[in-house]
Parts: C-alpha cells; sequence; structure tokens
C-alpha cells in the first residue's frame, strides 16, 4: 500500500475529479443522501460518455479495455490539479487503508458522526491517527506542522558543576629570628713568654 498521501495513481486522480464535483440531482431521501454532496459514479460515468461499470472498474484501478473515441473523455487526468486539502488527504488515507467508519471510530473511541466531523475539519488528532499508521505526505498549513522536539537533557557529567582550579597559597615566609650582636674583638694580651732565640 502506498502510504505517500503526495502520490496519486490514475485510479486515485480519477476519484479524487469526481468527489471534487458538485452532486447534479439532489436526493431527497435521506437514505441515499451523500454525506459530501459529490458527483456519484454514476453522474461520472455519463459525464464522461462511458457505461457505469466500466467507469467502477476504472476508479478502483482495474484494467478496462477503452475504445478510441473514449480515450479523450479521460485527457484531463494528465493535467494539473490543485493541490489536495488536508480533508480530501484524510478522505485518501482512509480509502487506501480499506477501512470502514465505523472500523476507525471503535479504534479511536468515538462515534461514527464525529469520526466524520473530523474528517470535515481536518483535526489535528485524526491526522495524528493516520500518520501513527505511517501515512505522510501531508500538505500541513505552519499552525498545524509538528512542533521541534525539545533537546535531550545534558548527560549527568556535564550537569554537575564544574569545579574550579585552585593555585596552592604561597608558602608563608619564615619570620626572622632575634639578630646575634657581634661583640666587638678584644686585641690579643702580649704573651709573657719569648721565644727562645
Amino acid at each position: 500500500m502506498n502510504k505517500d498521501l503526495g502520490l496519486l495513481s490514475t485510479a486515485e486522480e480519477l476519484w479524487l475529479w469526481r468527489i471534487r464535483q458538485p452532486m447534479r440531482q439532489i436526493i431527497e431521501r435521506p437514505f441515499q443522501r451523500r454525506h459530501r454532496h459529490e458527483m456519484s459514479r454514476r453522474e461520472a460515468a455519463k459525464f464522461l460518455g462511458i457505461s457505469l461499470e466500466r467507469y467502477t472498474h476504472l476508479e478502483r484501478g482495474q484494467r478496462v479495455q477503452m475504445a478510441i473515441d473514449e480515450m479523450p473523455a479521460l485527457a484531463f487526468l494528465r493535467m494539473e490539479r490543485p493541490e489536495m486539502s488536508l480533508r480530501e488527504q484524510l478522505w485518501l488515507a482512509r480509502r487506501r487503508s480499506g477501512l470502514l467508519i465505523r472500523e476507525i471510530a471503535h479504534q479511536i473511541g468515538v462515534s461514527h458522526q464525529t469520526v466524520l466531523s473530523r474528517e470535515d475539519n481536518a483535526t489535528r488528532s485524526l491526522i495524528d491517527y493516520w500518520a501513527s499508521k505511517g501515512f505522510m505526505g501531508w500538505n500541513l498549513p505552519p499552525e498545524l506542522q509538528p512542533r521541534p522536539a525539545p533537546p535531550p537533557p545534558p548527560p549527568p557529567s556535564a550537569s554537575r558543576p564544574r569545579l574550579r582550579a585552585v593555585s596552592p597559597a604561597p608558602e608563608p615566609e619564615p619570620e626572622p629570628g632575634p639578630r646575634l650582636i657581634e661583640q666587638p674583638r678584644r686585641p690579643a694580651r702580649p704573651s709573657l713568654l719569648r721565644k727562645a732565640s
């Protein structure tokens, strides 16, 4: 399954074109009223000039033998189209997943109507639900862009206060002791002994 919502197959391009077309016939019976008021497959097939069966196969991505005169009817699929909205991307994610609305509602823990409301409003909670399943390529406006993750905490060694290097205190100089007073030398006494001559 392709989980990049920015890349669409030919069948998905046809589906996207159809849901962007307004409903041509107003259906008053409540049980047949379509939620998004989009063009039905029958109306799309009639508009393109092909049978409903062949159109349904085309939208499902199945091979269909096309006549030469029917090919120009699908030439618009190669033309540039407006960028998908978040609401359309949510519909595409559900279409690719194959999940029914009641299954999504059961997984999230909300009602069927709440899922439809969140799709229409393109809520962040529903985008996160599909993003957790691997879908990417969302056309998020700036206010819905994911916030950058906070920086990791510093390692324990870096959080400790660094010790300042302390130089050893100079050793105190010894205090000078008492000075010795030199006594004046006395002259030598004359010797009483005479040297023998």
